[in-house]
Order: structure tokens, then C-alpha cells, then sequence
């Protein structure tokens, strides 16, 4: 194990130990009154977001055809708080169908919240035509209902968007800028709705960092992280304050890398529940894959416990410590390279009792199982592990 010992017990009956202050993260504001004054600029209190909560998982729709699109987005108004629509990546673009086609979301009963996305290539996305084209969908979407725009920091000036909210979003597929508390700050300076900054975090250092940004910014935002390494971001996205994070509709519609699909977000790391009260913990190292985080939260989820278990592939020592200070971990768990099987679920058994105080639930063996015969790991169930 590493850190500085095992995490106290949860309380029994599915009740969270209240610990005062605790990786608390601050939310942005609600949508009324002048509820953010970006460095040097005017209050926003004309320009106020729709009355959504914090917290929200939007899906983004990339499919390359209208009718796929369309398909897609009846399927994502049903797992999203919002959908995005990728308009870059369709071939055969028609927008009024797209917008004809807009379902209800089930939750409220009216239409589905859309976010309009047509990425540059030069920001790494797929749209080839000319930037006027590009910014003429950008203005029909937002003239056909878009409820957000999501336009790239390199636009200036932003083109006349009428009701949408804008996102303005800066996007780093190769690292993490250095200096994020100042590109945030230069953003925020433009007055838009939300911020967003994806970055690709290379180590532990530009985790903490994009994770202290994260919690401790001003204002509408979506701070997140790319890739194997950002994934922790994405996760706790709601305990770090920010509005959303991003979920792919099923395996392999990615619209970048990091993202899962919002089933398992929502299901087994139950990422749209997480807050500021949820004890945090994580698999570090490579090995034990996904299956030991499968197997904590599941066990969380059937105890109805206030926690969530994340995968964290980095390696014990080095920038561990300030992501763990980051992200308000608790307690990580390192299984060995080759380590799987029995002795691998002994050493997990054994960690989770000093957690939570608690054997594993039968329930949480049961998936550990049928993973197993998948060959995802697992074994029976060594002694002292309840089932």
C-alpha cells in the first residue's frame, strides 16, 4: 500500500463518516444575480446560464452521417444531461434535420440540452472547410436552438452567437500548458459563459495541476484531463466544481481520448453522484487493469456506500504524492505487475477491509467472478472474504 497508513472505516449502514472540511471543492455559483466578474472584465449577470446544476454528463454524438446523427442523438438523450453534437465529423451536414429530430430528455420532459461543436483541425478536430464556413454553421446551430457553442480560443472576435451560450475551450493534445492559471484567467477576460480547458496530463505533476485548477477556479467551467492519465479528472469532475465532464455514447465513439462511456460513468463509478463528502481511493501501478476498481465500486454501490475507487496509473513515490493532495485521495492500493488471480483478490480483500472495515459483499464477488470468466481477473475467493 502506499501512503501513510489504511483510511478510517466507513460508517455502518451505508452512512458516510462526516469529516468537517474535507476535500471540499467549490461549485460554480447558481445561474442568478452577478455571479462572476472575470480579472478586468464586466459582470456576466446579463449573460446567465440555463438553470442547470453542477454536475451534469454530457455525451457527445460523432457519428460521420445526418441519419446516424440523428439516430445517435435519440439513443444519448436518454444517458446525457446534455448532448454535443459533433458537426465536424458529418459528411452530409444538414443542420435543420439534426435540430427537427431534437428528443426530450426523460428526466424533464423538454427538449434535450445541445452543446453545437464544429472543431477546427488546427484544434483537432475534423471539419476541412474554410474557417467562414465553419463559423456559418456555428451561427445556424446557434439561430436553430443550440443551447451552448463551444468556439476555440484562436476565434477572435467571437462571431455573433444570438442566445447561445458560449464555451470557449482550449484544447492541448500533447501536454499541459504551463502556466494554466494564467491561460484561464485570459479566457475567463473574453466574458464567455464557460471556460473549458482539455489538457493532456504527461505525468502526476500536470494531473495535480490541472486538478488544482480545476477546484480552485472562478466561475462556469469544464477543466479536464485527456488520456490513461486524465481519466481521474473526468471522474471527479463534480467534486472538483466543474459543469460537466464527457462521456462517450458506447465503446468506440470517443470524441477524444479518456472518455468512457457514460453508462459505466454513471453505473459503476457512479462519477455524477461523487461530491464533496465522497471518499476517494485509487489503484495505482499497472497492474490489476480495471478489475480491482470494478470490484471496489461495485462492492460501494451494493453497500450503498459514498465512495468511489479510481484507476490511477501511476507508479507509487515521485508526483504520487501531489496527486493524491490534488484529487483528496485517501488511500491507494499498488498491485504488482503480474499479479492477478487469487493472491491478487487476497491483497484486494484485505485492502478494502482496511478501508472500510468491512469484508467484500457477496454481491461484489459475484461481478468479480463473472469478470474472471471473462479473463478479466479474479479467482475464488480466498478465506476471510465474505460470499
Amino acid at each position: 500500500m502506499i501512503g501513510s497508513g489504511p483510511a478510517p472505516p466507513l460508517a455502518e449502514k451505508g452512512q458516510i463518516l462526516a469529516r468537517k472540511g474535507q476535500g471540499r471543492a467549490r461549485s460554480p455559483r447558481s445561474s442568478g444575480g452577478a455571479w462572476w466578474k472575470p480579472a478586468g472584465g464586466k459582470s456576466l449577470d446579463n449573460r446567465r446560464l440555463p438553470p442547470y446544476t453542477p454536475g451534469m454528463i454530457c455525451v457527445p454524438v460523432t457519428a460521420a452521417t445526418t441519419a446516424g446523427a440523428v439516430a445517435d442523438l435519440r439513443e444519448a438523450a436518454a444517458a446525457a444531461d446534455l448532448v454535443e453534437l459533433r458537426l465536424d465529423y458529418v459528411r452530409d451536414l444538414d443542420l435543420r434535420a439534426l435540430f427537427r429530430a431534437r428528443p426530450a430528455a426523460p428526466a424533464t420532459g423538454r427538449p434535450v440540452p445541445l452543446v453545437a461543436t464544429c472543431r477546427a483541425g488546427w484544434e483537432g478536430g475534423r471539419f476541412e472547410g474554410t474557417e467562414g464556413a465553419r463559423l456559418s454553421i456555428l451561427r445556424e446551430a446557434a439561430a436553430l436552438g443550440a443551447d451552448y457553442v463551444d468556439v476555440e480560443t484562436k476565434v477572435d472576435p467571437l462571431p455573433d452567437l444570438g442566445r447561445a451560450k458560449v464555451i470557449l475551450s482550449r484544447h492541448d493534445f500533447e501536454g499541459t500548458p504551463a502556466d494554466l492559471a494564467g491561460l484561464y484567467r485570459a479566457i475567463a477576460a473574453r466574458a464567455p459563459h464557460v471556460v473549458k480547458i482539455a489538457a493532456t496530463p504527461r505525468n502526476g505533476a500536470e494531473l495535480a495541476a490541472l486538478a488544482r485548477l480545476a477546484a480552485r477556479a472562478d466561475g462556469p467551467r469544464v477543466v479536464l484531463g485527456m488520456g490513461g492519465l486524465g481519466l481521474a479528472t473526468r471522474l471527479l469532475y463534480r467534486r472538483l466544481g466543474c459543469l460537466w465532464t464527457y462521456a462517450s455514447l458506447r465503446p468506440g465513439a470517443e470524441s477524444a481520448s479518456g472518455q468512457v462511456p457514460a453508462r459505466i460513468l454513471r453505473d459503476v463509478y457512479r462519477a455524477d453522484r461523487c461530491g464533496p463528502r465522497t471518499r476517494v481511493f485509487a489503484i495505482g501501478g499497472p497492474g490489476g487493469g480495471d478489475s480491482i476498481p470494478d470490484l471496489f465500486n461495485r462492492a460501494f454501490a451494493a453497500l450503498g456506500l459514498d465512495a468511489i475507487c479510481l484507476p490511477l496509473p501511476l507508479r507509487g513515490g515521485g508526483d504520487l504524492p501531489a496527486v493524491v493532495a490534488a484529487l483528496g485521495i485517501e488511500g491507494t492500493f499498488e498491485p504488482g505487475p503480474a499479479e492477478g488471480g487469487e493472491a491478487l483478490l487476497r491483497r484486494a480483500a484485505a485492502q478494502w477491509k482496511a478501508w472500510t472495515g468491512s469484508d467484500l459483499p457477496g454481491a461484489a464477488l459475484a461481478d468479480w467472478r463473472r469478470m474472471a470468466s471473462a479473463g478479466r481477473g479474479g479467482a475464488d475467493p480466498p478465506a476471510g472474504v465474505r460470499g
